[in-house]
């Protein structure tokens, strides 16, 4: 299946002319090898994740894949800076230097992020990715974290990249929206699932109480 979806990935890089985005992804594979997401999926699954939704989005350009490709490669430690820009340009350098969250405070990091409209488009669309199996593997309290880093940064993040001229104005925009449909669904899922922990906490008192009760009438 992610051979498959590899050469869909390689086929439209190749439609749209992208020179530095199939060494840049073929980079970002083996340096990720054996590398497990928290779902249990190699690594290699949000990158296509990732990359399909670039292609969705009708965004053919060179820089945003490979910057979207070794966003994480840096941060994780599986490649330095100094590689990256010896092997793909400055450019791309700059874009995974400004993806690395390391060092910096998040307010800072995020606002910088919306400086530059290319990495404000791979680190939305990371997300995205991020959050598309988010209920399903993350415990509550992680989800929730997720959902405020959301509605206290990402949206922000964006909206303020959407004030700056750009060709992929309509393409943020869209995955603004999406997620924060997302986001409404995931949070009222969080706080139904919630609700159903507190209720059985109850149960388990009001049990407890008749289990006593039980035995004072014994006696």
């Amino acid at each position: 299946m992610l051979r498959k979806a590899e050469q869909m990935i390689l086929e439209y890089a190749g439609k749209k002319k992208m020179k530095i985005f199939p060494s840049a992804y073929a980079f970002a594979k083996e340096r990720h090898a054996g590398h497990f997401r928290d779902s249990g999926e190699l690594y290699d699954t949000h990158l296509s994740d990732g990359c399909f939704i670039l292609m969705s989005l009708k965004i053919g350009d060179d820089e945003i894949f490979s910057g979207y490709g070794l966003h994480d490669v840096v941060e994780s430690g599986r490649a330095t800076l100094e590689e990256i820009r010896e092997l793909f340009g400055e450019k791309i350098a700059e874009l995974v230097n400004f993806l690395d969250k390391r060092n910096i405070a998040t307010g800072l990091y995020f606002l910088r992020l919306s400086l530059i409209i290319k990495a404000a488009i791979i680190k939305a669309v990371d997300r995205l990715s991020n959050m598309r199996d988010m209920a399903d593997v993350y415990a509550l309290e992680r989800q929730e974290g997720y959902l405020d880093e959301n509605e206290d940064f990402i949206f922000r993040m964006i909206k303020k990249a959407l004030t700056r001229r750009s060709r992929y104005q309509i393409q943020l925009l869209v995955i603004l929206r999406i997620l924060e449909i997302l986001n409404k669904i995931i949070r009222e899922s969080v706080n139904r699932a919630k609700e159903i922990i507190e209720l059985k906490a109850q149960l388990a008192r009001k049990e407890e109480e008749i289990k006593a009760l039980k035995e004072k009438i014994k006696e």
